[in-house]
């Protein structure tokens, strides 16, 4: 199999599977909270194993699946909340540069928490608008 039709293959099944974690919170179970948790982790697999382009297509299919099952306010909070913060870090993962020596150096894991804590942050104080618990938002 070309290694393209295998990335592809690869970003669709990695998208369901991760689409399929994120239903299951109509399931009604306590184990919900945990699959929910769960669900950006095949978008990483994708990513870490086949590039930032195939998490992207894995996180935009799971994205299309979300919205065809649970509306599109679902499927926007799915592609803001697991796509393009799991396609960022993939893509800072895999950044690197050779040394003089001939040796890889990968971008470290404490930038990575960083990156992981301010995309949290972003996105807490970019959804603090539509807030239910805010009446005017973070702008009054």
């Amino acid at each position: 199999m070309p290694q393209a039709t295998r990335a592809a293959l690869f970003a669709l099944v990695s998208g369901a599977i991760s689409a399929g974690l994120v239903l299951a919170v109509e399931t009604g179970t306590l184990v919900r909270l945990l699959l929910l948790g769960l669900a950006p982790l095949p978008l990483f697999a994708s990513g870490l194993s086949a590039g930032m382009l195939t998490c992207a297509a894995a996180g935009l299919t799971g994205a299309v699946i979300v919205t065809l099952a649970m509306g599109s306010g679902n499927g926007a909070y799915y592609l803001a909340a697991g796509a393009v913060p799991a396609a960022v870090l993939v893509r800072l993962a895999l950044r690197g540069h050779r040394t003089p020596e001939g040796g890889m150096v990968w971008y470290s894991g404490g930038n990575l928490l960083l990156w992981l804590a301010g995309l949290g942050i972003a996105a807490s104080w970019a959804a603090s608008p539509i807030s239910p618990s805010s009446r005017a938002g973070w702008w009054r």
